[in-house]
């Protein structure tokens, strides 16, 4: 759910990328989910997030395709989760 939130709000530009790395979207998340022994998928979705900000300055034209990707996966991986 936070994924969700962190991607939509970059989307509207109202938090900056780098504010949602510091929130939740690091390597850092990655290694905490991962001795957590939190699903692969998670991590994973984190670990796409972490390259927005390749996005941002290296490919500004395909950032907002890639954050409503993003935001596609968080949502599928919330959806697959157990209530």
């Amino acid at each position: 759910m936070l994924t969700v939130g962190l991607v939509v709000a970059p989307e509207a530009e109202t938090v900056s990328t780098n504010e949602a790395n510091q929130l939740l979207i690091s390597p850092h998340t990655m290694a905490l989910l991962r001795a957590a022994g939190v699903r692969q998928a998670l991590g994973d979705l984190i670990h796409a997030g972490t390259a927005i900000e390749d996005f941002e300055s290296l490919l500004p034209d395909q950032r907002s395709a890639a954050l409503t990707k993003l935001r596609e996966d968080a949502l599928a991986c919330l959806a697959s989760c157990e209530p």
